[in-house]
């Protein structure tokens, strides 16, 4: 077989896989016949091939073609290898460069707000460094993590936590912080106003996996001095924009 012909062979199976992606069902094989334009004979043959090495799949009632398990396990290894702080660390750096703002990558760890990454603005002696953890009731990124859980989970992990007082603003109250929690999953993103320090307002925003669960949170930052809530607030539908990008390169599918 000369090499125009392996590479005949692999545009087929591509166009093959590119009708079955875009389906809303499995297609029977005349479909497949008349959407990819291939000569029956060919079509058979291709098929029978992709569905030998796992990359389609029929349905033996339907009589007809879907994705292989073989490609999904291809997509998952290739998400799981995609490094989290690689793919958000440039969009992190432009958005504090553009807009002056401190600006942190988080994941939860438990009970806690696990700092990934954290790009200082406007250096400041009591802000969070990449390692270090903070409570979730008083954070707006911790109020992303418990916004976007589970009823259940939700109320085991909200039972578990002290809801410490650090500041005269900190929610104390796990029936108000559940309000809070009811707004932020609203409007797409969470808010923290001098709850953690009194010197500091902030506002974060979901990065969303695979099975829209959220994975890790973004979260803008300031002294009050330079920045009131209100403020950045105002800068929510740019975050929301950003984390949007960077769960889509995570594996996120935005209209699904």
């Amino acid at each position: 077989m000369t090499k125009l012909q392996q590479s005949s062979i692999v545009h087929k199976c591509a166009q093959i896989l590119d009708v079955l992606a875009h389906a809303r069902r499995p297609l029977a094989y005349m479909e497949i016949v008349e959407k990819t334009g291939f000569v029956k004979s060919s079509a058979h043959r291709i098929l029978a091939v992709m569905e030998g090495e796992g990359l389609v799949e029929k349905d033996a009632s339907l009589k007809a073609y879907r994705l292989g398990p073989k490609l999904s396990y291809w997509a998952q290894t290739a998400w799981r290898k995609t490094d989290l702080q690689d793919v958000a660390g440039a969009e992190l750096e432009a958005f504090c460069e553009k807009n002056g703002y401190n600006v942190a990558l988080s994941i939860r760890d438990d009970d806690k707000v696990l700092y990934l990454r954290t790009l200082d603005s406007v250096p400041v002696r009591y802000a969070s460094r990449a390692g270090e953890r903070a409570p979730l009731h008083c954070t707006a990124a911790g109020k992303v993590f418990l916004a976007h859980m589970s009823e259940s989970q939700q109320d085991r992990l909200m039972g578990e936590l002290k809801f410490e007082r650090l500041t005269e603003n900190t929610i104390v109250s796990a029936e108000v912080l559940k309000r809070e929690l009811k707004l932020t999953r609203l409007r797409g993103y969470g808010t923290a106003d001098r709850e953690e320090s009194l010197q500091v307002a902030g506002v974060a925003a979901p990065i969303l996996d695979t099975d829209r669960a959220v994975m890790a949170a973004v979260s803008i930052w300031c002294p009050v001095a330079q920045a009131g809530i209100g403020e950045l607030q105002l800068m929510a539908p740019e975050l929301l924009e950003m984390t949007k990008r960077i769960s889509a390169q995570m594996g996120h599918h935005i209209g699904a």
